[in-house]
This record gives C-alpha cells, sequence and structure tokens, in this order.
C-alpha cells in the first residue's frame, strides 16, 4: 500500500512538474548553444525538417508535435542567432517552445488550437450565408439599367476602401455589365463571356424555394426548353461564344481575324447544371449546348452540330464574411500597417554581392506553358529576402501562387505591396518580417505533404517524365478534400511536375489506386475486370468513375436532343487531341473496366518567346509536309524570340462499362524536348 501510495505521490509530482513547465514560457536566449549565429535558407520546407535543419546546425536537439510536423514552414534567414530564429518562428505561428529531457519541443498551445477549430466551425455556418447575399445582389443588378450599372461600377470604383459587401457588388457589377451586341454578329473583341456569365443571370432569376433547395445541396437545372423541375434559362443568361452557332464568314475573299459570325443569342438547346458545395463555399456548374461549329476539309469549309459541355466553379471566398471574427480581428490587429511596412523597405534592391535565387521551374496545371508563368507566394519573399537581406519568416504553400512578372525582382517594395493581399504581415521588434498567409487554417486543411511530392519532382529531374503508376499512388493518398480540391481546380498546388493528367483522370486514378497488384497486373496484360469481382471500396470507386458528377443533359430538356458528336470528347488537357477514342468490339455483358496502352507518339509545337506553347498539331514528326513545315516557319518570324520543340508523348486509356453506360478516360504524359524542324526533315529525306 505504501509502494503504491508513493507511486501516485511521484504520478502527481510529475504532472505538476510538466504543467509548471508549460505554463512558464522558456527562454531559449539563456541557452548557450542557441547563441550560435546561423543562417537558414528554407522553402516549403515541413516544420520537422526545419527543425532538424537548425538542431544540426546547433548540436541542440529540436522537435515538434507530430500534429504539426508538416505544417510547411519558409526560413530566409543570413547570421542571425539561433534562439532568435526559433523565437520569431513560434511567435510567427502562435506555438510554444517547451524544454524536454533532451532538448526543446515546439507545440500548439490549447487556446491557438480552439480558435482555429471554431473559425473553421465559423466559416461553414456563414457560407449560406454568402451565397443568399450572393444572389440578392445579383437580383438588384438585374434589375438596373445599363446606365445605371456603369454608374454603379465607376462609383465603387472609386471609392478609396470597400468594404466586403461592396467588394462583392462590384464583383457582381462588372460580371453583369450589359454586352453591345448587334442584332446579326456579334463583336469577339467586345462581347467576351467568361463561362460563369451566365450562371449569375440564373441565380437572379432563381425563386426563394429554389434557392432553399440549392443551399440544400441539391442539383438544380436551366434549359432552353426545360423539362419537369427544370427552370427556364433567362434569355440575358448568355453563353460563352464558342458554346453558340458559328458560321463561316461568307466573303471568303476579305481577310479578318476571326473568320467565324457568331449568333448574339444562345443555341436552340441550351441548359445549365448548378449545385452549391456549403463545405467549400462555391458553386459547381456544367453548362451544355448543342450549337453549329466550323470545320475544314480537302473539300472546303463546314459546319456541324456539336455536342458542348464545359465544367466550372464560381468561388464565394472572396466575400470576408468572418471579418468580425476574433482570430480574423486578431491578425488584423498584429500586422504592421501598410504604409509604415512599406516605408521600412527599399523601392529598389540593395543586393549586389551575388545572383538572385533562379525562377523556380513549375509545370503544375499549366499545361499551356513550357514552364508554369506562376510562382508560390514563398517563392517572392525569397527574392525580397535575397534583394534586402531582410530576415524573413513564414508559414508557406504550394497553392498561393502569383504571376511571376507583376512581381519585378528589382522593386522589393512594390512587390511587398503586392503580397499584402495575400499576406498579413508584421516587422517584429528583433527586426524580421514575420508573414502569415491570410486563410492559412482553410489552406492546411488541402496542402499536400512534401514527403508526397519531393520523390515525384527528384524523379522527373531526372526522367523529365513520370509513369501512370506515379499518379495511381499519389490519387491513392489523397483525402476527401483534397480530392475535391483537384476535381475543381481551385487554387492547386504548384508541382515541378504535370499534374493536368491527374486531375482529369483523377476518378479513374482513384480506382486503379484501390486495387490489388494482381488486379493491376492483370488490367496491363488486356484482360476485362469483372465488377462482380470487386470489393466494397473498389466498387463505390467503379462507380465514382463510371458516373458524372451531374446528371445526364438530357434531363434538363422536355424532348429528346440530337444525337451528335461531342465537341472535346476526352477532356481539355492539352495533348489530348492527338488521340481518338477506342471503338471497342465484343463488350462484356456486365459492367467491367478495361486499360488499353495506347502509342507514344511524338509532335512538334511552337514556343513564343514567354514559353507560352502558340502553335500546336495532331501530326507525329514523321507525318509533317513541306506545306506544314513552311506555316510553322512563317508563325516563328512572325513571333520573334520562338522557337520549335517536341512532346514525346505516351497515354493510357481506361474504359469503364456499366449497364447502357461508358465512361472513357484518357491519361497522358508529355515530355518536352528540343526540335529542329529543319534538320529533322533532312534527315528524314533519302
Amino acid at each position: 500500500m505504501q509502494i503504491m501510495r508513493l507511486q501516485s505521490v511521484c504520478v502527481w509530482g510529475l504532472m505538476l512538474l510538466l504543467s509548471a513547465s508549460h505554463a512558464q514560457p522558456v527562454r531559449l536566449s539563456e541557452d548557450p548553444l542557441l547563441q550560435k549565429p546561423i543562417t537558414v535558407w528554407l522553402k516549403l520546407e515541413p516544420m520537422r525538417e526545419a527543425l532538424q535543419t537548425i538542431a544540426r546546425e546547433t548540436g541542440v536537439a529540436l522537435r515538434c508535435q507530430e500534429s504539426i510536423a508538416q505544417e510547411k514552414v519558409a526560413l530566409f534567414v543570413e547570421n542571425r542567432p539561433a534562439h532568435e530564429i526559433l523565437t520569431q518562428l513560434a511567435q510567427l505561428f502562435r506555438y510554444e517552445w517547451r524544454r524536454d529531457p533532451k532538448g526543446y519541443t515546439l507545440f500548439v498551445p490549447d487556446t491557438v488550437r480552439l480558435e482555429e477549430e471554431k473559425i473553421l466551425q465559423r466559416q461553414r455556418e456563414v457560407h449560406p450565408l454568402v451565397l443568399k447575399r450572393l444572389v440578392r445582389i445579383a437580383r438588384e443588378v438585374r434589375q438596373m439599367s445599363p446606365e445605371q450599372r456603369q454608374r454603379e461600377r465607376q462609383a465603387l470604383e472609386q471609392k478609396p476602401s470597400r468594404t466586403s459587401e461592396e467588394q462583392e457588388r462590384l464583383a457582381v457589377v462588372r460580371m453583369m455589365l450589359p454586352l453591345r451586341m448587334p442584332q446579326t454578329v456579334v463583336n469577339v473583341e467586345t462581347s467576351f463571356i467568361d463561362a460563369s456569365y451566365p450562371v449569375y443571370y440564373c441565380l437572379a432569376s432563381l425563386p426563394d424555394r429554389a434557392l432553399q433547395t440549392l443551399i440544400a445541396g441539391q442539383t438544380i437545372g436551366f434549359s432552353t426548353r426545360p423539362a419537369n423541375r427544370i427552370y427556364p434559362l433567362p434569355d440575358d443568361a448568355l453563353f460563352p461564344l464558342d458554346m453558340r452557332d458559328a458560321r463561316w464568314r461568307p466573303n471568303e475573299s476579305e481577310r479578318f481575324e476571326e473568320p467565324y459570325l457568331y449568333s448574339p443569342r444562345n443555341p436552340e438547346y441550351a441548359g445549365l447544371w448548378l449545385r452549391y458545395n456549403a463545405a467549400r463555399n462555391f458553386l459547381e456548374y456544367q453548362l451544355f449546348s448543342i450549337h453549329l461549329s466550323p470545320y475544314m476539309s480537302f473539300q472546303g469549309n463546314h459546319e456541324h452540330l456539336v455536342l458542348d459541355k464545359r465544367m466550372g466553379l464560381l468561388s464565394l471566398s472572396f466575400s470576408n464574411a468572418i471579418e468580425d471574427d476574433p482570430l480574423w480581428r486578431f491578425w488584423e490587429q498584429w500586422s504592421t500597417p501598410n504604409e509604415a511596412l512599406l516605408q521600412a523597405f527599399p523601392e529598389r534592391a540593395l543586393r549586389t554581392d551575388r545572383e538572385p535565387p533562379p525562377q523556380p521551374k513549375y509545370r503544375g496545371v499549366f499545361s499551356h506553358y513550357v514552364h508554369s508563368p506562376v510562382v508560390t507566394t514563398v517563392d517572392v519573399l525569397e527574392q525580397i529576402a535575397w534583394a534586402t537581406r531582410q530576415p524573413i519568416i513564414s508559414d508557406a504553400f504550394r497553392q498561393s501562387w502569383v504571376r511571376w512578372e507583376h512581381f519585378p525582382l528589382q522593386t522589393p517594395r512594390g512587390a511587398l505591396a503586392k503580397l499584402t493581399a495575400w499576406c498579413w504581415f508584421r516587422l517584429s521588434n528583433a527586426g524580421y518580417l514575420l508573414a502569415r498567409h491570410k486563410w492559412y487554417w482553410d489552406h492546411r486543411t488541402v496542402e499536400l505533404p512534401e514527403a508526397w511530392l519531393r520523390p515525384l519532382e527528384q524523379k522527373y529531374a531526372q526522367q523529365k517524365m513520370l509513369s501512370i503508376e506515379d499518379y495511381v499512388e499519389l490519387a491513392g493518398k489523397l483525402g476527401d478534400a483534397q480530392v475535391e480540391l483537384f476535381t475543381h481546380e481551385r487554387s492547386l498546388p504548384l508541382t515541378r511536375f504535370e499534374l493536368e493528367p491527374l486531375i482529369e483522370c483523377l476518378p479513374a486514378l482513384r480506382f486503379l489506386a484501390s486495387l490489388t497488384r494482381d488486379q493491376r497486373n492483370a488490367l496491363a496484360t488486356g484482360e476485362w475486370l469483372f465488377f462482380s469481382r470487386l470489393n466494397a471500396l473498389q466498387r463505390r470507386r467503379f462507380m465514382e468513375s463510371l458516373n458524372p458528377r451531374f446528371p445526364n443533359a438530357q434531363q434538363l430538356f422536355q424532348e429528346p436532343i440530337p444525337q451528335v458528336p461531342e465537341a472535346e470528347p476526352f477532356g481539355s488537357q492539352l495533348w489530348q487531341g492527338n488521340y481518338s477514342k477506342s471503338t471497342l468490339e465484343d463488350l462484356p455483358n456486365q459492367p467491367a473496366v478495361y486499360l488499353i496502352k495506347m502509342e507514344e507518339r511524338r509532335t512538334p509545337f511552337l514556343v513564343d518567346e514567354n514559353g507560352c506553347i502558340g502553335f500546336t498539331t495532331n501530326l507525329t514528326v514523321d507525318e509533317i509536309d513541306e506545306d506544314f513545315s513552311r506555316e510553322m516557319q512563317e508563325w516563328l518570324e512572325r513571333n520573334p524570340g520562338s522557337r520549335s520543340m517536341a512532346a514525346r508523348l505516351r497515354a493510357w486509356e481506361i474504359v469503364f462499362v456499366g449497364e447502357g453506360a461508358q465512361k472513357h478516360y484518357l491519361f497522358v504524359l508529355s515530355q518536352y524536348e528540343p526540335f529542329n524542324l529543319s534538320v529533322e526533315q533532312k534527315e528524314d529525306k533519302p
């Protein structure tokens, strides 16, 4: 009994000791080993690895809670005491240090964790209110005359500062400005329509009961010939030009930059599906139209009917409906006022002792560029730190990115001014610039760990192309929130390998990830894999791959729609047009999936001086004739600084067959390489 009582006393004593160590802040400056000046230059580094780097420099063991081990940080600090860097890091994240038997541990105080959980919950609660406010504003704007809308826009734009509702109102007014269109022909340059344009007019026309249905997460539809429970598509809900009837200009002797005549109205069969995601606060939509589309053949110019589908996303996150939340107010008060912040930074770069860090070469989802025109916000912060020698510590996200050309390297003050739209900034008493990304609590829920991405980036750097197995493995790791992010292409992460194949084929890749090795091997050898042989998870993934995100377009219309070919049968990925959908014979009489390895192709393309792919073809390099070669050469001459390249393509087709339905996915990987058209043509000649 005495032994047990003694053990209880020891346990209670240990708990009191631990609680006391939690309550008393640790003074890292009192540790002699942490007095050492060090240089730390890390970007997009997981917290655990960043602390390990500093630990190796100082000889002091540094750890962090497992819950924050994968959070990413950027540290651009030269020759500063280690204790100072660690203290500033903790202050930025609102974390604390505690002493442990081997060194120090960075942990999240309960108050901080609860505040961040509360603001996430608050966001979910206010999201439907944001949608209601958007609908109210759209209704009000739709009732205005064109002149009233113009005056409203000008008045809002001239305001030196705007409330969140005024900012939202300005965005809606800009989107719903009337288009100046002639009676018979649309001027392409003055009548550009974003795909979300008709969504605003559909929202404005919704009755209140339909709005409640939308908020509840149900899909609602609009149509030019509405079926039962489908709403009429408003006449002013105009679709983009390339989803309307288009004809060749009748006078071929005249030269026009735009050879087509577009209808000023929607086609006879036009419809729209709309669904609201309350958790992520966005509207997902799909436009559908059957329209005349011009095409060329050896016999001349022609027009035919095509079926066109287009999915899109209308994010409502620009409405800051939580600006009165305590956590949001904390960061607003924590920030250094912009005027004082910018005055502390020079207008021009100060550094001349070494070259600036090179621009990162991302590929990501910008398939029309050899290298992505955007970089992460911490890439810009790195340039500012280099140019000014200012120590900078920031949280870091691959999904927070900006266009590189908007941030000139030699103007750090201007670059920082633009970044204030993305981050809260504070000049600390120790002389550090601390940066915290706005909406960081939201970004963290979908950010992909570096442990997933870096091995793929290293492999891509060595081989210039990944394999379908690499993408299958990555797809299998994604959680539900991350799948949603990729499905809707919202602020996708920047990577040094191409992401579009993953996005285009994500449901199919997740299905493949659920299979056993034996099942994958059977598919690879050309066998059908039958639904009846799948387990519960695999069957769910199969159905997700087979079923579209929206109902069939026929359900929008009260009568059968014309059966016409699809404009883009595979998808929107740049190189998918180089392949045709397979026609399978002897289909199984039960649901199944089939994998087809397609032929490797090498196709030429031209790139302008900015790295933008401006001229492509479905021909391979072996199929190019003299006429086509001359056309490519003329393009190069018209675009100084451009060059010719070739894309080596590898592709797989994944076919899902269900009861009365088929779904084809085309997975295409591309590898870019130099290509000299004139040299290769000479080598091919006998």
